[in-house]
């Protein structure tokens, strides 16, 4: 009996980056975002936690899975910070 799971946030993820652009996928697959989000976390006294959701909605972002409306939402409710 096969047994068909659902898939997670980094193969949903690997699936659409796998479907960007070259330049887009260039700029994913260098670590930039992660450098970014550390950047981030550091200069603003972040808690690694806050970080994590950080890098994630700013990759949402610019993926357009999100809007800035959600991104904004979710950086207010999820990693506690101010709009």
């Amino acid at each position: 009996m096969t047994t068909i799971s659902e898939p997670t946030f980094d193969e949903d993820l690997s699936t659409i980056v796998s479907q960007l652009p070259a330049p887009i996928k260039a700029f994913f697959v260098s670590g930039k975002v992660e450098t970014i989000a550390k950047n981030l976390m550091q200069k603003n006294q972040l808690h690694i936690d806050q970080g994590a959701v950080v890098e994630r909605e700013i990759i949402l972002l610019l993926l357009g899975l999100k809007d800035p409306e959600e991104f904004t939402q979710a950086l207010a409710e999820e990693a506690k910070l101010d709009q």
